[in-house]
């Protein structure tokens, strides 16, 4: 009867013991069928020679092989062709503008002057004169003060009616902006007396030139004005070499009021040049008579 409650009691506990151990078995077994399986997969017999790993199941092979992660499949880049290059979308820059040569006003003579016989008869002659509709037409001469050819020929010898001269303080050259001839008002109508014929305004609008011959050619200067002032000399330490000089005495010319002047107003700007002519007012001492015009140094308007 004892013997029999022992048996009874270890039964009891051995049935505890493998409840409490089932998983810990259940593992065991699993883990045991997998390697068996694994190993005769791995080690095939005569019959599975030709098995390959693409026939070992995946989850057989994780078993087999250390768990690598997947490379990254990465798609093949498609050769891309080089594009033709295509044109400069942005603007082409215009060519800079070729600067035109500077105009020294100078034109081919339409007249023949013989500079040299008057060069030789007097070495302060250097241009000609001369005033399409008027008899004026005569050699001019530059000194060194303003009053040796009042009363002197081209020879030096007297003479009434002068010789038509260039201020002294103005360059033969006539690169100042401002040059001033004079010459007297003759009861002949010598010299410069015609200048008065362009008191009239239907002949200032139509005799618009004055004509200067130089060696270097001719100098063509269209009258913008004809007018009187008084007997100051224009040039007298004024520097019309400062622009604002110069404009403003352009300024000055064409806002005359007086009715008796005759004006032509036009553009005027810092690269003209001005040539004034002066002769005397009978019975007005103090008064002077000027005829002015501007010498372009372009190919425009009376220069064509």
């Amino acid at each position: 009867m004892f013997f029999l409650i022992k048996f009874k009691i270890l039964i009891v506990n051995i049935k505890n013991n493998l409840i409490k151990n089932r998983w810990l078995v259940i593992t065991v077994i699993c883990a045991t069928v997998a390697a068996t399986a694994a190993l005769w997969l791995y080690f095939p017999s005569d019959g599975n020679k030709n098995l390959n790993d693409d026939d070992i199941p995946e989850t057989v092979r994780g078993v087999l092989q250390h768990p690598v992660a997947p490379e990254e499949t990465l798609p093949t880049p498609t050769p891309e062709q080089n594009p033709d290059p295509s044109p400069d979308s942005s603007p082409t820059p215009s060519p800079e503008p070729t600067p035109e040569p500077y105009d020294d006003g100078i034109r081919e003579a339409d007249r023949e002057i013989d500079f040299e016989t008057f060069l030789a008869r007097n070495k302060d002659f250097f241009a000609w004169i001369y005033i399409p509709g008027t008899s004026i037409d005569y050699p001019v001469v530059k000194s060194r003060n303003n009053s040796d050819y009042l009363a002197r020929d081209l020879d030096g010898r007297y003479f009434s009616a002068g010789t038509i001269f260039m201020d002294m303080s103005n360059n033969i050259d006539l690169s100042n902006r401002v040059c001033v001839l004079y010459g007297h008002n003759m009861k002949d109508g010598t010299k410069f007396a015609d200048l008065h014929n362009f008191r009239d305004p239907d002949f200032f609008a139509e005799n618009r030139e004055i004509k200067l011959y130089t060696p270097e050619g001719m100098r063509v200067y269209e009258i913008i004005a004809a007018y009187v002032r008084d007997d100051r000399n224009i040039l007298y330490r004024v520097d019309y070499s400062k622009d604002t000089v110069w404009e403003a005495y352009i300024k000055e010319i064409f806002a005359n009021t007086d009715a008796s002047a005759n004006l032509f107003e036009i553009d005027v700007g810092n690269d003209d040049q001005m040539l004034t002519l002066s002769t005397c007012i009978e019975g007005q001492d103090t008064k002077r008579f000027l005829v002015q015009g501007i010498l372009r140094r372009n190919l425009s308007g009376v220069l064509e």
